[in-house]
């Protein structure tokens, strides 16, 4: 994962490098010589274009933590999204998005909570492999020629699949109470809507070269099933936040 991250860092270099002027972004209308009348008129929008999206996150699941859980829940994943348009408005373009992340994570089962908590490696219940799958619907909006931005909202649902900690230790590790947290922790998951989730995420979008850009965006992922105010529940509880860069290829 971190040579991964090391080539999305090398992207953002490249993409802060002078782009040539006379490059449009994928899919725009051929510049044209300004003149008296067409002086002030700002770039013309990107035209409506699928594109493939690929990168990497930082996870952030927020958490009423106890001693016994990760302090500090950051998860990396891999990141894929695949967006449709279907409607420009002058510079503002409309997609309908389809996304889904990777990731791996370890949780216990806190008998005090009762509920899991993210946990280190060393102090498990179980392993999740998490898969969120997410139906967005997108605004974009280009600044000029190579820059713009974009918003989208829409419901994510994590399909998380619980499986027994890895490399357990039968003489030192009671693995009848283990396997029973593994299954809470797999039940609570999987009741009252906890996988689902909303989405909201922004970002800004930077030109690399024809038909390729890149993408520095924020996603933030509210809990459908958490109500807040509850004692057992926090309001922030389940809350989750993700920073990530993608490589976006333009069709």
């Amino acid at each position: 994962m971190r040579s991964i991250w090391c080539g999305l860092i090398f992207i953002v270099c490249l993409a802060v490098l002078p782009a040539q002027t006379e490059d449009p972004l994928p899919g725009s209308m051929p510049a044209e010589t300004p003149s008296d009348e067409t002086a002030a008129v700002p770039p013309p929008p990107q035209a409506l274009t699928r594109y493939f999206a690929a990168g990497g996150s930082i996870f952030l699941f927020i958490d009423d933590q106890s001693i016994h859980s990760e302090p500090t829940p950051l998860f990396s994943a891999f990141y894929f999204t695949v967006a449709f348009p279907f409607y420009r408005l002058n510079r503002i373009a409309f997609y309908a998005n389809i996304s889904l992340d990777m990731y791996l994570a370890h949780y216990l089962w806190s008998e005090d909570r009762a509920r899991p908590l993210p946990a280190s490696v060393d102090n498990r219940d179980a392993r999740i492999f998490g898969f969120p799958f997410s139906l967005t619907f997108e605004v974009r909006s280009n600044l000029n020629k190579r820059f713009s931005i974009h918003f989208n909202t829409g419901l994510s649902m994590d399909l998380r699949g619980v499986m027994l900690a890895e490399d357990l230790n039968p003489a030192i590790e009671p693995i009848d109470e283990i396997k029973a947290n593994k299954e809470k922790i797999s039940d609570y998951f999987w009741n009252d809507l906890r996988w689902l989730f909303f989405e909201f995420s922004g970002g800004f979008v930077i030109q690399l070269v024809e038909d390729f850009s890149l993408d520095i965006n924020t996603r933030m992922f509210l809990p459908v099933g958490t109500v807040p105010g509850q004692d057992d529940d926090p309001s922030l509880m389940n809350w989750r936040f993700a920073f990530g860069l993608r490589v976006v290829k333009y069709f």
